[in-house]
């Protein structure tokens, strides 16, 4: 783990490494597994038939107008799309750096 930086004294470099590593990457691994989770159970639940079955007929799915419920499927869809993408060639995907345990060499 990295050390907290003691402010005033601290390069930026240490200040940047313990906040990516100490702050954001728990929350951004924490979510892209929130993100699958929901994937999983909107699949195993067929959740896309009762989206368009909805838009169909013109009916809401659990009190929320049906073209939200679209959107969202879509949106999940594309950010975990997105997460699997390399950064470049032959370099890792956003999902890797996100989820790679970082060691000080």
């Amino acid at each position: 783990m990295v050390n907290q930086p003691q402010i005033g004294t601290t390069p930026i470099t240490d200040e940047l490494a313990y906040r990516i590593l100490a702050e954001i990457m728990p929350n951004l691994q924490d979510t892209f597994f929130r993100l699958r989770g929901i994937q999983e159970k909107w699949v195993a639940n067929d959740v896309w038939t009762t989206v368009n079955t909805a838009i169909a007929s013109s009916t809401t799915v659990a009190g929320f107008d049906a073209n939200d419920w679209k959107n969202w499927g879509d949106a999940l869809t594309a950010m975990l799309t997105f997460i699997d993408q390399p950064l470049g060639e032959g370099r890792p995907t956003i999902k890797q750096v996100l989820l790679k345990n970082y060691m000080k060499v």
